[in-house]
C-alpha cells in the first residue's frame, strides 16, 4: 500500500501514493484521514476510501488491541514525552508576546485592527452580499475573537493568519474568500483569490496563501464543517465555462452527459473534473464535425494543455 512512487490519472489512489494535487498544482502525497484521501500539502479532500480490507488494527492473544498506548486528550502531551517541557530560545519572547497582541488585543475583547483590516478586504473582495457573509462567518471560525461563544480550540492556538505572517490579513481574506464560494457552489480557484487579496510585487503570494488555507482546513476538519461535495463542482465549472456563447453551444448537454458517465466508471475522472471536462468538450467537437480551438478550450474551462491527456480517456 503506497508503494507506487507517481499515481497516473486513471489509478485508483492508496495511502502514501504520489499524486499531482488539482487544488496547489504540488506533487504532493496521499494521507488517510477518517476514511478519506487527502493531500499532505494543502488538506484536499481527495476521494472515500475504503478501509474493510485495510488498516486493521493489531490484536493480541486475548482479543485487545496491542501497541496503541493510552489516550491523549487533543492539545496534551503524550505520557514520557519531552515535547513542550522546555521555554523557546531566549529572546523569542518578544517576538511571541507581539504575535499574541496582534491575536487578542481588540478593544473589549473584539476583533483585533488587523481582523478588521481583513473584515474590509473581504466586503469588498466578495462577489455577492451572500458570499461576504459567508467569508466572514468562516473568517469567525478561524480568527476567533475572545468574546465568542464555544470557539475552536485549534483555532485559538493557531489562527489562520498566523502560518502566513506578515500577510495574515491578504491570505486569510483570499482562504475564506475561496472556501466560501466554493461552499455556495462557485467555481472557485484559489490563485484568483491570492491576486486579489495580496501584494502584486510580492513573489511568493501563493506559499502565504497556502498556508493558511491548509491551516483553515485543520481547523475545518475540527468544526466538522463540511466542504462541497465534488458532484457539484463539475456542475459548477461547466455553468461557468459558458459554452453556450461559442460555438460549442450545441454540444454542452453532451459533456454533461458525457461526464455523468465518466463518473459511474471505477477511473480517477471524478477528482478531475476540469480537465476532463475540457477533454469531453474537445473530442465532441472532433466528433460532431466542429471546429476544434485548443485556445477556446483553455480559456473556457481555465486549464492548460494539459487536458489533452485526458481525450482518450473519456467516454463519448
Amino acid at each position: 500500500m503506497g508503494e507506487r512512487s507517481e499515481t497516473t490519472n486513471s489509478e485508483t489512489l492508496e495511502p502514501g501514493d504520489k499524486f499531482l494535487c488539482p487544488e496547489c498544482c504540488q506533487h504532493s502525497e496521499a494521507v488517510l484521514n477518517n476514511s478519506i484521501l487527502e493531500c499532505k500539502i494543502c488538506l484536499y479532500q481527495i476521494q472515500q476510501y475504503d478501509l474493510v480490507d485495510y488498516d486493521r488494527v493489531q490484536l493480541d492473544e486475548e482479543g485487545r488491541m496491542s501497541g496503541r498506548g493510552a489516550p491523549v486528550r487533543l492539545g496534551k502531551r503524550p505520557s514520557r514525552s519531552s515535547m513542550g517541557k522546555f521555554p523557546g530560545k531566549t529572546g523569542n519572547g518578544r517576538t511571541w508576546r507581539y504575535l499574541d497582541i496582534v491575536n487578542n488585543s481588540g478593544p473589549d475583547d473584539g476583533p483585533t485592527r488587523s481582523k478588521k483590516q481583513t473584515i474590509s478586504l473581504i466586503k469588498w473582495r466578495a462577489k455577492t452580499a451572500m458570499h461576504s457573509r459567508c467569508s466572514l462567518e468562516l473568517l469567525d471560525i478561524g480568527w476567533p475573537d475572545r468574546r465568542q461563544v464555544n470557539p475552536n480550540p485549534v483555532a485559538i492556538e493557531k489562527p489562520i493568519w498566523r502560518p502566513a505572517h506578515p500577510y495574515g490579513v491578504g491570505s486569510s481574506a483570499a482562504v475564506c474568500l475561496h472556501l466560501a464560494a466554493r461552499e455556495m457552489g462557485f467555481d472557485s480557484k484559489f490563485d484568483d483569490w491570492i491576486r486579489l487579496c495580496l501584494p502584486i510585487e510580492l513573489k511568493n503570494a501563493a506559499s502565504f496563501g497556502f498556508r493558511s488555507l491548509k491551516r483553515m482546513r485543520m481547523i475545518l476538519r475540527v468544526s466538522r464543517r463540511s466542504k462541497t461535495s465534488a458532484a457539484e463542482s463539475p456542475r459548477a465549472i461547466l455553468l461557468r465555462a459558458n459554452l453556450g456563447e461559442t460555438i460549442y453551444n450545441k454540444i454542452t448537454k453532451k459533456v454533461w452527459e458525457g461526464w455523468l458517465e465518466c463518473v459511474q466508471t471505477e477511473l480517477n475522472h471524478v477528482n478531475h473534473p476540469r480537465p476532463v471536462l475540457a477533454a469531453l468538450c474537445h473530442r465532441l467537437a472532433l466528433e460532431k464535425g466542429l471546429p476544434v480551438m485548443p485556445d477556446l478550450i483553455m480559456k473556457r474551462f481555465n486549464v492548460g494543455k494539459s487536458y489533452q491527456n485526458w481525450i482518450p480517456l473519456v467516454l463519448v
